[in-house]
Parts: C-alpha cells; sequence; structure tokens
C-alpha cells in the first residue's frame, strides 16, 4: 500500500493507491493531488510516497532499501471526518452539476425554441419569394 506524508500537519494516510513493493518501484507517479484526512490538498511526487507493508512498520521509500521507520498514527485516526469531508464535497459536486445541467437544459430549449422560429421565418421567406417571382413573371407577360 502507498501512504503519504501531508506537507502540513504530517499526518500519515493512505494514498488510495494500492501496490506491492514490486510495482512501486516501476510505477511513475508525479504531480498528482491528494488530500490528508484533515482536508489539507497537496501536490505529490514520486519521492513523497512510500510503501508500507500491511504487517509492520517497514517502510520502503523509492529509490531506497528497505529500512525501520518509526511508526506514525494510524491512518485510521480520522479516517470517518475526512470521509465526512469527502462526502461533503461530492455532495457540493453533485449540487453544482446538477444546477449546471438545468442552465444547460434550459438553454437547449431556449436554441431549439430559436431554431422552430428561424425555420418557420424562412418558410414565410421562401413562400414570400415565391410570390414575388410569380408576380414579377405575371408583370412581365402583361407588359408584353
Amino acid at each position: 500500500m502507498l501512504y503519504l506524508k501531508c506537507k502540513k500537519c504530517n499526518i500519515e494516510f493512505f494514498s488510495w493507491i494500492r501496490a506491492d513493493e514490486r510495482i512501486f518501484r516501476t510505477l511513475d507517479l508525479r504531480g498528482d493531488y491528494h488530500t490528508c484526512p484533515n482536508g489539507h490538498k497537496h501536490r505529490y511526487d514520486q519521492k513523497d510516497y512510500y510503501y508500507k507493508a500491511l504487517t509492520g512498520t517497514k517502510l520502503i521509500t523509492h529509490g531506497r532499501s528497505a529500512q525501520e521507520q518509526p511508526p506514525f498514527p494510524s491512518p485510521d485516526m480520522q479516517t470517518s471526518r475526512w470521509m465526512e469531508k469527502q462526502i461533503e464535497e461530492l455532495r457540493r459536486q453533485l449540487d453544482r452539476t446538477v444546477q449546471d445541467n438545468a442552465l444547460l437544459t434550459e438553454r437547449l430549449e431556449k436554441v431549439e425554441t430559436y431554431n422552430i422560429t428561424i425555420g418557420s421565418l424562412l418558410e414565410r421567406l421562401q413562400t414570400l419569394e415565391k410570390r414575388l417571382d410569380k408576380d414579377a413573371t405575371t408583370e412581365i407577360h402583361e407588359k408584353e
């Protein structure tokens, strides 16, 4: 499992990237944004990730050999608070999407109304052109 440490509050958290040690060494991770359980969002590169086995405190950092490091606070400490924030953010995004969808639907209805209006105006214009052509042809024949 790949973990990160928040650049602001220094809390360890799971990056939601699942990989074993072998895959971790071959991954190309750069410029990804992650949000810690406290809500701090930062950009992380390859050097910031570290592999942590589920069974101990042995950490393997990218490009280094395995080494023993002090244990960090459990990533589950504030998981529920972090999940609540994530759910709240997703609800806000959903609300914005629904509002945007309503606006787009309204605009589409207006465009369809305009298209119908333009279509009927074009038909009337063609009818008038035919009448004018007919009247012009009739005048030419009358003059002759």
